[in-house]
């Protein structure tokens, strides 16, 4: 793994021996290759205008199809505090971006960044997600495009987003 960050986790498929990735606060995500026994950037492709996604609060695996891989990413103070969702049906080799900024906020580089993943994929049905915000708990239905409030998910306060 190169350059800063603390790693925050790591997180093993369920469905693919072999298949883990790591994320960092404040240095991207990585997947382990095994055949070159080294730890590969998936997010390296970021620029400038998205330096803030490499605060990576979250990995999900999708548990029906081991090349799906989901990152809850974004840092309160850089680029205006974006929160996006990452999508990739490749192993992270390319990604979809949904900006999220407007539904909810994350923050990579946050209080809590160690205390395990805020971002599922719901084991029966791999078309609904579910994030675990700093504030309250959202749920989409539609690979991570429109999010809503879980109902009966209580809002709290949080004094580090």
């Amino acid at each position: 793994m190169g350059g800063g960050g603390f790693v925050s986790a790591v997180v093993a498929s369920k469905v693919e021996q072999g298949l883990i990735y790591a994320r960092t606060d404040v240095g991207g995500a990585y997947r382990w290759n095994e055949a070159e026994k080294r730890w590969v950037s998936i997010t390296d492709w970021l620029g400038p205008d998205y330096m803030g996604l490499m605060g990576v609060d979250a990995i999900a695996l999708d548990p029906s199809n081991p090349s799906r891989i989901y990152m809850l990413a974004g840092t309160t103070y850089w680029n205006d505090g974006k929160t996006m969702i990452l999508r990739s049906d490749d192993y992270g080799d390319t990604w979809d971006t949904i900006n999220v900024t407007s539904q909810f906020k994350t923050n990579g580089n946050g209080m809590g960044r160690q205390n395990g993943e805020r971002l599922a994929v719901d084991p029966n049905n791999p078309n609904i997600l579910f994030a675990g915000t700093r504030t309250t708990a959202v749920e989409e239905h539609d690979r991570g495009s429109t999010w809503s409030k879980v109902a009966g998910a209580p809002t709290l306060a949080t004094t580090s987003a």
